[in-house]
């Protein structure tokens, strides 16, 4: 495979690609695998100079008998909020069809002196994830997707008989929260990831340390408290995240953590519960989130409410 930089001339070579590329959809979306490839075609057209431009950008193309049988949009220098490290992501829309073309990002992300390379593999695109696999890379989180619409397929079950409430943080609930977060790092990371582990616990506390919670409009946060009002766990939503291809909102679940004592109890479910309630209400149209691999209690919360995996990050440390 002849893999080199995109120029502006191979804006249309792109695009025969793009549709000849599998799309792969989670059922729960609702999409259609043609309107995906259609959306990105267009957004090619409407960007293609602006995303050559970029500096931390590179767009590689894998070219095999006259065509492109493989291309990734490679973005560098992405820091990454838990750790502080400088990363280069493989970004949306791209095709790994041979493990050359990691080889060569790996190289062109170690000229820019990151620390691990990433690439989001859809959800049933076995042949990309078997690839990413053999080229040494691990799956360390997944995205996991809900729609809020009412009368779909995962709508809610009935929750165990609630022990306290769940209440919108003030606030009063800072400390708590900083303290949370702190606590429940260990088990947002891979296993792969805990040697990072003091350094991201610092950097956690930092960032709640500093969360503006009298003025912040972005983000909203749920306390879950006992009825004797012991805080036991915490849910922070930032309701417009992103758009998703059907203009309705992605809203992103930032951080969801119980206190270990209250682990296995109905703390997580009912915040849970309450997000999607109150989401669904205002019309919303996803929810979503990130969540180790490794993490088998919240995947069991998340299946239990009708989330699906969308995609899995598997990353390669340089």
């Amino acid at each position: 495979m002849d893999v080199r930089a995109a120029t502006v001339e191979d804006e249309e070579a792109l695009a025969l690609a793009i549709r000849r590329r599998p799309w792969h959809v989670v059922p729960c979306r609702g999409w259609d695998a043609n309107a995906v490839a259609w959306y990105w075609e267009k957004s090619l057209h409407d960007h293609w100079a602006e995303v050559l431009a970029q500096p931390a950008v590179e767009v590689l193309l894998g070219w095999r008998g006259g065509e492109v049988a493989s291309w990734m949009v490679l973005q560098h220098d992405v820091e990454e909020s838990a750790s502080g490290e400088l990363h280069s992501l493989i970004r949306q829309p791209s095709w790994i069809t041979d493990a050359e073309m990691l080889a060569v990002a790996a190289e062109r992300a170690s000229r820019h002196g990151v620390v691990r390379l990433g690439l989001d593999v859809p959800s049933g695109d076995d042949a990309e994830a078997a690839i990413c696999e053999a080229f040494g890379m691990v799956a360390e989180h997944q995205r996991i997707v809900r729609p809020l619409a009412r009368g779909v397929r995962g709508n809610l079950r009935p929750l165990p008989p609630l022990q306290g409430r769940v209440r919108r943080a003030g606030v009063p609930d800072h400390l708590f929260l900083m303290a949370l977060s702190t606590e429940t790092v260990p088990h947002m990371f891979h296993e792969s990831r805990l040697d990072g582990l003091e350094d991201m616990r610092g950097r956690f506390f930092d960032v709640y340390g500093m969360f503006p919670m009298a003025q912040d409009l972005r983000y909203r946060t749920w306390i879950a408290e006992t009825s004797a009002g012991v805080p036991a766990g915490a849910i922070m939503v930032d309701p417009e995240a992103e758009r998703a291809f059907d203009d309705s909102w992605d809203s992103y679940i930032y951080d969801l953590s119980v206190s270990p004592s209250f682990w296995g109890s109905w703390v997580g479910a009912a915040m849970v519960n309450t997000v999607i309630q109150e989401l669904t209400d205002e019309g919303f149209g996803y929810l979503t989130g990130d969540i180790s691999t490794d993490n088998r209690r919240v995947a069991a919360l998340a299946r239990r409410f009708g989330f699906e995996v969308e995609s899995k990050r598997y990353f390669k440390r340089l």
